[in-house]
């Protein structure tokens, strides 16, 4: 009895270790100090749209420039993630009218183009903050809408919400116990709001 409390003791403790490191080697915007936010702002790499929205001189609506912005957060790059997930969260949660309408093909695209580094950060976000909501859940409902709309066959996202299921699982099968869980969470929430829209 007591080596099988061990065992399992010992299996807890690396489980553990596997999340903290699985999160640790991520860097997120809100854990950085002022130098370290101040030396990704002086990267050349960064886009002058993005410096301009977040120092609040660009505001994001339903337009072509805007749609460009979106574009340029959601593309794979691991240099520039932490500092374009933060503005692309940003926009998600201040979304609103007909450019909330807009964002489920660019959810697709940052998810997708940046599987590790979103879904690790909806982990941290749940874990670490106090929240109304998460940004899983924002991310959820956003997705739900977008994907309720491929059923229907009026979405131009490459999948659908079992395509992309089965994409992520497949992305994490090797993953932690948390980022599964942090998936079943999003699938609920998916699949509520496709629910919800087909009433």
């Amino acid at each position: 009895m007591k080596i099988i409390i061990l065992i399992f003791i010992t299996y807890l403790s690396l489980n553990n270790l596997l999340i903290a490191q699985s999160i640790k080697k991520y860097q997120y915007w809100e854990n950085m100090n002022p130098a370290e936010k101040e030396q990704f702002l002086s990267s050349h790499q960064i886009d002058k749209l993005a410096l301009q929205f977040y120092n609040g001189k660009f505001t994001v609506s339903d337009n072509n420039i805007s749609f460009k912005f979106l574009k340029i957060l959601t593309t794979k790059s691991s240099n520039l993630i932490p500092f374009y997930n933060y503005l692309f969260n940003k926009i998600c949660y201040k979304a609103d009218g007909a450019l909330s309408e807009t964002l489920g093909k660019y959810c697709f695209r940052m998810i997708i183009n940046n599987t590790d580094y979103v879904i690790n950060y909806f982990t941290y976000d749940r874990e670490n903050k106090k929240s109304n909501k998460y940004c899983y859940q924002l991310y959820g409902n956003i997705l739900g809408y977008e994907m309720y709309f491929k059923k229907e066959g009026t979405s131009d996202i490459d999948y659908n919400f079992g395509q992309l299921k089965e994409y992520l699982n497949n992305h994490f099968k090797k993953g932690s116990t948390q980022n599964k869980k942090t998936l079943k969470l999003l699938y609920n929430v998916i699949s509520s709001t496709i629910k919800n829209m087909s009433k």
